[in-house]
């Protein structure tokens, strides 16, 4: 027996209904921002670091000169260290070198290779050396955005190293009553009425984890990380629970990453 156009029409309606419920049902957390620190802490090497020298790259020169633009360019765009246009400063003035060289450059239409050595110096010894390598396969593209895409990931690779960069990672709350006025709210970044709701949850009831611990999500969200591994160390406190220990080891980590990096910038 054939199932007639207008059944079929409502088996697919409720169908449509029933996935977009599950799949708003499904969301149980929220991804927040954290530092990242650098492989290499430039002012562990020297206190007075604060510049970095015009970075001087040799080798094939269509490969060379926008690199050296690129590094240039991505140190100085941090809020780490500043780009020293003066020229070169005396060793062990509060900045140091970069120098490289290109030892592979290979641009063509849709593809494209770069090796390049490219190191860091300070007071006249090397604090760090690399080689990246780096290829792409762009159908369609002209030889100047392979250049540039080529250019790009390994200047970046390369910058990344000495600055602090940024990720994202997911905290996960802790269930509550359906329709829960604070994880709505949540769930729309309204985390001032996120915050709201759960404090006054948690003072009419201090033994409150559930609610500490998904204000702490709210405030790490916002970017207060101080009262977020405050509120996860409390929960944590009140209740052994995994969700808690994990969120707070990682918070507090990235809490001290940030304040690293805020040193950084003295």
């Amino acid at each position: 027996m054939g199932i007639s156009k207008r059944s079929f029409r409502l088996f697919f309606a409720l169908g449509a209904v029933v996935f977009a419920f599950g799949c708003a049902t499904q969301q149980t957390g929220v991804l927040v921002t954290v530092t990242v620190p650098p492989e290499v802490n430039l002012k562990m090497v020297g206190d007075n670091i604060k510049k970095i020298n015009p970075a001087v790259i040799t080798g094939a020169k269509e490969c060379a000169a926008p690199l050296k633009d690129k590094i240039d360019g991505l140190f100085s765009e941090s809020d780490v260290f500043e780009k020293e246009t003066s020229g070169f400063e005396e060793s062990g003035s509060g900045s140091v070198d970069v120098s490289g060289k290109v030892t592979a450059c290979s641009i063509n239409y849709d593809t494209g290779a770069i090796t390049a050595s490219l190191s860091v110096v300070y007071n006249g010894k090397s604090v760090k050396t690399v080689n990246i390598s780096e290829d792409a396969n762009r159908p369609g593209a002209t030889k100047e955005e392979v250049a540039k895409v080529l250019v790009e990931r390994v200047a970046k690779k390369f910058v990344k190293m000495f600055i602090p960069t940024s990720n994202r990672e997911l905290r996960e709350f802790k269930p509550m009553e359906p329709n829960e006025p604070g994880l709505v709210a949540a769930y729309n970044s309204n985390w001032k009425v996120a915050i709201e709701v759960w404090t006054k949850r948690v003072k009419k009831d201090g033994k409150d984890h559930a609610a500490m611990y998904n204000r702490g999500i709210a405030y790490e969200a916002k970017g207060d990380l101080k009262k977020a591994v405050a509120d996860y160390k409390a929960a944590l406190a009140l209740n052994k629970d995994p969700l808690y220990s994990d969120a707070y080891s990682r918070a507090d980590q990235a809490l001290r990453d940030f304040e690293a990096k805020e040193k950084m910038k003295e």
